[in-house]
């Protein structure tokens, strides 16, 4: 807040007044940056810069091509390091509470690996 608005957030975690600052930042970032404020300029301007395997944005192609996990203690963890460091834990990830394409993303790597 302070960096884009030069004003402290004041009442934070008030549902209002965290709309009203993310309203605030979003349009200061599109004034500093230069950038068109509509969804489709914006979804155009990063479309191909990351590659998602899934529609819950948990799982992403790094550098090199492999799908790694985008998310929680795991991050920047590939799903070939976790088949075979922590096998248990992406079988959780099946049966917790995420997307079915996140999911078959992980079922998909876990059948072709």
């Amino acid at each position: 807040m302070e960096f884009y608005c030069d004003r402290r957030l004041e009442y934070a975690h008030d549902a209002m007044a965290d709309v009203e600052a993310t309203i605030d930042v979003f349009e200061a970032q599109i004034k500093r940056y230069g950038l068109e404020p509509n969804a489709q300029a914006l979804a155009k301007q990063y479309e191909g810069t990351m590659k998602y395997w899934d529609n819950g944005f948990y799982i992403k192609e790094n550098e090199d091509g492999k799908p790694t996990l985008d998310f929680g203690k795991h991050l920047g963890k590939t799903l070939t390091w976790e088949a075979h460091q922590d096998k248990k834990w992406l079988h959780w990830l099946l049966r917790a509470d995420f997307s079915t394409s996140t999911k078959q993303a992980i079922q998909d790597f876990l059948e072709n690996k």
